[in-house]
C-alpha cells in the first residue's frame, strides 16, 4: 500500500502562522471528502432502488445509460479531456428527472458513511476553532445529508452548505425531481469564490482556510493565499497541485488529521 505523503509549499512556520489567522473554513466534497462523485453514486444507488421498485422499472433502461454515460464522462474529464461542470450537471439532471425528491434524500444520506475514512474527526477539529462550510457542486440534498453529520461531541460539523438547488414538481405519490440544472446556474470556481467571500461577509471573516482538490477550488485557494490563509489540497488534482500550500496524496483522512494537531499547536 503507498504511505501517505505531505508537501509544503512554505516553511512549517509559516504554514502555523497562516492557519492561527484563519478565521473561516470551506472544505469541497468529491474527490475531497468522498473519494469519486457523490451524484454518481447517488445514480448507482438509484439502479439498485429502482430494480426492486416496480413503479421505477420503466424508468430502470434511462438510469442505467444516464449512470453509465456520467461515469464515462467523469473519467474522460479525470483523464484532461474538456469537459464542463454544466455538461455533466445537465444529463445527470434528464436522467434522474422524475425520481422520488424522498428516495434521493434516503439514499444521500448513507454517503457520509462511505466518504474518506477520518474526515469527520477532521474537520470537527477545525470546526471547533473557526466556523465550517461545505461547498460543492453535489446537488443540495447530498449537501444536506452531510450538513446533518456530527462530530465527536455531538456538534454539528458544518456551519454552513452550498450545494446545486434541486427543482421540484408535485406528484400523486408525492414530490419528484424536476431538474437540477437551469439556464441560471454558475459551476465555476469563481462561483465557489463569490458564496465563500459571501459566507465571510455574512460572519465578519476576513481570512480562509481552503480545503479542495481542483481547479473548481484554485480560485479560493489563491484567494487564501492572497488574504494570508492557508489553503490544503487532498490528493490535488497534478495540474492544480501548486495552487495549494500543502498537498496531502492519502486514502484517509488521517493525516490531515495529524497535520491540524501539528498546526495547532503552534496556534
Amino acid at each position: 500500500m503507498r504511505q501517505p505523503s505531505l508537501t509544503f509549499r512554505l516553511s512549517l512556520k509559516e504554514t502555523q502562522e497562516r492557519f492561527a489567522a484563519c478565521d473561516i473554513c470551506c472544505v469541497d466534497l468529491d474527490q475531497c471528502v468522498f473519494p469519486t462523485f457523490t451524484q454518481i453514486a447517488l445514480g448507482t444507488l438509484a439502479v439498485g432502488r429502482a430494480a426492486v421498485t416496480p413503479s421505477l422499472w420503466p424508468r430502470l433502461r434511462q438510469l442505467i445509460a444516464g449512470g453509465s454515460y456520467i461515469a464515462h464522462a467523469r473519467l474522460r474529464k479525470f483523464r484532461g479531456e474538456r469537459l464542463t461542470n454544466e455538461e455533466l450537471m445537465h444529463r445527470f439532471s434528464s436522467v434522474m428527472s422524475g425520481m422520488p425528491v424522498d428516495m434521493l434524500e434516503s439514499m444521500a444520506r448513507l454517503l457520509p458513511r462511505v466518504s474518506f475514512p477520518g474526515w469527520r474527526d477532521a474537520l470537527a477539529l477545525i470546526s471547533e476553532r473557526m466556523p465550517t462550510g461545505m461547498l460543492s457542486f453535489a446537488i443540495q440534498p447530498i449537501i444536506d445529508a452531510y450538513r446533518r453529520t456530527r462530530g465527536w461531541r455531538g456538534r454539528p460539523i458544518f456551519d454552513m452548505a452550498s450545494g446545486t438547488p434541486i427543482q421540484v414538481a408535485g406528484s400523486a405519490n408525492g414530490p419528484v425531481l424536476l431538474g437540477c440544472y437551469g439556464d441560471d446556474s454558475d459551476l465555476t470556481g469563481q462561483a465557489k469564490l463569490n458564496t465563500l467571500k459571501g459566507w465571510m461577509a455574512d460572519r465578519g471573516a476576513r481570512v480562509p482556510l481552503v480545503i479542495g482538490h481542483g481547479p473548481d477550488e484554485a480560485p479560493m485557494a489563491d484567494y487564501a493565499r492572497q488574504e494570508g490563509g492557508l489553503s490544503i489540497g487532498f490528493r490535488a488534482a497534478p495540474d492544480w497541485a501548486d495552487h495549494f500550500d500543502v498537498r496531502i496524496d492519502a486514502m484517509t483522512w488521517r493525516p490531515m488529521t495529524r497535520l491540524l494537531r501539528l498546526l495547532q499547536s503552534a496556534a
